[in-house]
């Protein structure tokens, strides 16, 4: 047909700055739609540049730019640089204290049956990957024979005498090493329960006080405290006001029948 349309579909394409209409942007500046990808590095750059060149032409009041950091304890006081570092360094005490890997146990033996364990299975790996028949003498079978006593041997009385004097000797050794260690940790802790109330009493008793809830704590059955997080608001069922309040109601209708029973006596 001659007389109609050669293509009825609508015009395709976005509007372009170019063309003088509006231009859809996205809150990061970049142009909303589909785009090539020299686009979007294009336009991106762009956008960093506007924001920085924004921000060197703001006043650094308003950006907070050099400005003095506060500190502030757990209620929300302002304190100061040194009693911040102090208050940080007993919290990250504690979290690693807590962070520890706690002592790892094992049954059916101690560190020394664990050690010979390891022991007979080395010397009976080495043994299996030894041959059949055994012509020379190692070294290893050369130690093992001269540490055998033998009933007739004129030494072996004073070999025995020195090895006791040797034990002894390293018994006390080991119990002097644990009593010189009891003793220097004691004096740490002292010297460290000194420092601490020492650094009490120069802080006051309100830097290491703990936070209470500032609102008043609603009644209930077992006089538990709110912790101090609570914004006030109950969000419960009120079962603790009912529970007081027939409880209440009880305790009335008690006391006024005993009233009536010895009215009428």
């Amino acid at each position: 047909r001659q007389d109609s349309d050669g293509d009825l579909s609508p015009p395709r394409g976005g509007a372009t700055e170019s063309e003088g209409k509006k231009v859809l942007r996205m809150s990061s500046g970049l142009t909303a739609g589909v785009m090539k990808p020299d686009e979007i590095r294009r336009q991106t750059e762009e956008a960093k540049r506007r924001h920085r060149e924004q921000l060197d032409s703001t006043a650094d009041e308003l950006t907070g730019k050099g400005a003095e950091t506060i500190y502030r304890d757990k209620s929300g006081k302002k304190i100061s640089e040194e009693l911040h570092k102090k208050l940080n360094d007993k919290h990250r005490l504690k979290k690693k204290r807590r962070a520890e890997k706690p002592q790892e146990l094992e049954w059916g033996g101690g560190l020394k049956q664990k050690v010979d364990t390891e022991q007979e299975k080395d010397e009976l790996y080495q043994l299996s990957q030894q041959p059949f028949a055994r012509y020379d003498i190692d070294k290893d079978l050369d130690h093992e024979l001269k540490e055998k006593r033998h009933w007739n041997d004129p030494l072996a009385a004073a070999m025995e005498e020195a090895e006791i004097v040797a034990a002894a000797a390293a018994t006390k050794k080991k119990k002097d090493k644990k009593k010189e260690k009891k003793e220097k940790k004691g004096k740490e802790e002292k010297n460290k329960a000194e420092d601490d109330a020492k650094e009490e009493i120069a802080l006051g008793p309100e830097a290491f006080k703990k936070p209470k809830c500032p609102h008043p704590m609603p009644p209930n059955r077992f006089n538990i405290q709110p912790g101090y997080r609570w914004d006030g608001k109950i969000r419960g069922n009120n079962y603790e006001e009912r529970w007081f309040g027939a409880r209440n109601v009880k305790a009335f209708y008690e006391q006024e029948a005993y009233k009536e029973h010895h009215a009428h006596m």
